[in-house]
C-alpha cells in the first residue's frame, strides 16, 4: 500500500513556522484556502501563485491595525484612561496614547478566559498568569466589533 504524507506550512517574518500535517492532498489544498481567505481575505484565483511570504501582508496587516480605546480603572492595573489597543497573533497589546512606542501591557491570548462587545464596548476577562493578574478589563471603544473580529 502506497501511502502519502500530506502537510502545510505557515512561515512568519520573525522565522518561526508552522506545520500541519494533513491525510490527503486535498485535505491540503482546503487549509490552504481557508488560511489565505482568513490571513489575506481573497480566493486562491485571486492570488499569484508562488508568491513569497504569501500570509505575511495579511500578518503584518493584522500587528499594525490599533484601536483607539479607554480604559476604565481596574484594581489590577494602575493604567487607565485613552490608549490604544492592538491584538496581535499572540497577544492584546496596550499602548500609550502619547507615546506609541510605550507598550504600557499585554495580556496572552491564550490567558484570557473569555471577552465581548457591543457597539460602544469591548471587555476580556484575564486569568492568572497574565503579567497583570485576573481580572475584568472594559475598554470603551466605538471599534468594539471590529476590535472582536
Amino acid at each position: 500500500k502506497n501511502t502519502k504524507k500530506h502537510a502545510v506550512g505557515i512561515y512568519f517574518n520573525d522565522d518561526t513556522s508552522k506545520t500541519f500535517a494533513c491525510d490527503s492532498e486535498l485535505e491540503a489544498d482546503e487549509w490552504c484556502k481557508v488560511l489565505q481567505m482568513e490571513c489575506l481575505g481573497t480566493k486562491t484565483n485571486d492570488i499569484s501563485l508562488g508568491e513569497p511570504d504569501l500570509l505575511a501582508s495579511g500578518v503584518q496587516r493584522e500587528q499594525s491595525e490599533r484601536f483607539h480605546v479607554y480604559l476604565m480603572p481596574s484594581p489590577n492595573l494602575d493604567v487607565h484612561g485613552e490608549c490604544t489597543l492592538q491584538i496581535t497573533s499572540e497577544n492584546i497589546c496596550l499602548w500609550d496614547i502619547q507615546n506609541p512606542r510605550l507598550k504600557l501591557v499585554s495580556w496572552p491570548l491564550c490567558s484570557l478566559r473569555r471577552y465581548g462587545r457591543d457597539p460602544t464596548w469591548f471587555t476580556f476577562e484575564a486569568g492568572r498568569m497574565c503579567e497583570t493578574g485576573e481580572g475584568l478589563f472594559i475598554f470603551q471603544t466605538r471599534d468594539g466589533e471590529a476590535i472582536y473580529q
